[in-house]
């Protein structure tokens, strides 16, 4: 049962969206460099706006 539900967690669209979200808001750009502060500054805002507006 534990096992199940944590699995159904795991596989949670929101959840799924949101690591996908925080590799690409926070890995890319690390690995880009100069884009980081652009990232953070410009790309986190619409990020949480979009999460936001997710039912």
């Amino acid at each position: 049962m534990d096992t199940q539900l944590l699995l159904t967690d795991l596989i949670n669209p929101t959840l799924v969206f949101f690591l996908l979200g925080g590799m690409a808001h926070f890995h890319i750009p690390l690995a880009l460099g100069s884009t980081f502060p652009f990232n953070i500054t410009v790309g986190m805002p619409v990020y949480l706006e979009l999460i936001m507006r997710t039912p």
